[in-house]
């Protein structure tokens, strides 16, 4: 790339202004000094910056698919569990029902036999009454007797019959079964887990079934997906979404980042010299040669207020003053001068 030479005056002229942000740093050539005066200008104070506002809260992010299956087989499971307790409830309320038709039955049974052996009591009171009154001759008072056997007899009858009805129910009838405990749910396994993922995400989550089994890495896997697809654009399971996974959770190292050439920028000028001094970093580079930072060139245009000074201006003289103090530190002036001034 050629350079733009350009012949900077010793006086101040007024020259176009550039208002644009310096972007790179720039290497300046500053003509010699004859007089061999030493100038420092110091730029004033920064002003203070006003805090930043409160950054808005995040919004919620969506849950990614691996979460949206997990939690999937989490409702499923619930509803797995609240179908079996509704089961149980139902065949409490049977048993109940049962045994209270039991206890119904019972009471009926026995009463049944109450009736028969009161009946019986009566039936065996008439026949006694009747040889006594017949044996007495007493026939009148006996036939009372007999039709008293007959009727009791009559009713013992029936209610025997009922009685080998109640018999014949209940050896019919099924004994209450004891109340079945549920079989335990067992929860689904890994591969019924990611059933319904796609191909290329089985294949990974195999590799690292942690993320699947443990609920923290699943919600970070959930945020992973999250950044990389909403904020990166990668598309999901693509194979740049699983290096991005593997590098974000330290399965493989990220690639080197090559380092850029830095870009340097010159503005000769006529007057060389000769004598180095020593840079910040120890470096020796020609004393008629400075180099300033993107910073330092942003500094240099906002500390000196001259409005008749263009930019480039105000960067040669920034650039002779840090030469001036370097040499002024190579030659051991700068801090001698700093320590008698306390």
């Amino acid at each position: 790339m050629p350079r733009t030479k350009a012949r900077l005056p010793e006086e101040e002229l007024p020259l176009p202004v550039d208002n644009s942000e310096p972007t790179e740093p720039v290497e300046i050539e500053l003509p010699s000094e004859p007089d061999g005066s030493t100038e420092i200008e110091l730029a004033p104070a920064p002003a203070p910056v006003e805090p930043a506002p409160e950054p808005a809260p995040a919004p919620v992010e969506p849950e990614s698919p691996l979460q949206a299956q997990v939690a999937a087989q989490a409702r499923a499971e619930e509803l797995q569990r609240a179908n079996a307790e509704m089961q149980r409830q139902l065949r409490e309320r049977d048993a109940l029902l049962q045994t209270e038709r039991t206890r119904g039955d019972d009471a009926e049974y026995n009463s049944v036999l109450t009736a028969i052996a009161a009946e019986q009591a009566v039936l065996d009171k008439a026949e006694q009454d009747y040889a006594a009154y017949a044996q007495a001759g007493d026939f009148q008072t006996a036939a009372k007797a007999q039709r008293i056997m007959a009727a009791t007899a009559a009713r013992l009858d029936r209610l025997e019959d009922g009685k080998a009805a109640f018999e014949q129910r209940r050896e019919t009838r099924p004994a209450p079964a004891a109340e079945p405990q549920p079989a335990p749910q067992a929860p689904l396994d890994f591969e019924q887990r990611i059933e319904k993922m796609p191909d290329s995400a089985k294949s990974w989550l195999r590799k690292h079934p942690e993320f699947i089994n443990d609920t923290a890495l699943n919600n970070k896997i959930g945020s992973a997906h999250s950044y990389l697809v909403n904020n990166r654009g990668v598309e999901a399971f693509s194979p740049k979404y699983f290096e991005a996974l593997d590098e974000e959770f330290g399965f493989k190292a990220p690639a080197p980042v090559e380092p850029q050439p830095q870009q340097r920028r010159s503005m000769p000028v006529s007057a060389p010299v000769s004598r180095d001094v020593p840079t910040a970093n120890g470096q020796r580079q020609p004393s008629n040669r400075i180099t300033l930072s993107q910073e330092e060139r942003q500094i240099a245009r906002t500390s000196f207020t001259n409005p008749n000074m263009s930019n480039e201006q105000k960067e040669l003289l920034y650039a002779r003053n840090k030469a001036k103090l370097n040499k002024l530190r190579a030659n051991g002036e700068y801090r001698q001068t700093t320590e008698q001034n306390g």
